[in-house]
C-alpha cells in the first residue's frame, strides 16, 4: 500500500524527530525543534525528498553519517 505524501512541514517534522530520536540534536545547532522545523521546510534537503517518508529517512541517515551541522550557529 503506497504512502500518502508528506507535506513540507511533515517532511521537515520527521527529519528533526529522528535526528532528535538518535541523539543528533547537536546537528541542529543550537536551535528549537520548532526552529529547526520551520527553516528545513524550505530546505532543498528535504524537497528533493518529494514528500516520500523513505526518502527523508534516507536523508537522515546521511546527514547523520556526515556529522556536519544544518545550520549556522544562532548569534
Amino acid at each position: 500500500v503506497p504512502l500518502e505524501k508528506l507535506s513540507d512541514q511533515e517532511a521537515a517534522k520527521v527529519f528533526v524527530s529522528m535526528l532528535l530520536r538518535r541523539g543528533q540534536d547537536r546537528l541542529l545547532n543550537g536551535l528549537s525543534k520548532e526552529q529547526a522545523v520551520e527553516l528545513l521546510q524550505e530546505e532543498k534537503l528535504l524537497r528533493n525528498c518529494r514528500g516520500q517518508l523513505t526518502e527523508v529517512l534516507s536523508v537522515v541517515d546521511e546527514v547523520i553519517s556526515a556529522q556536519i551541522p544544518l545550520f549556522e550557529r544562532p548569534p
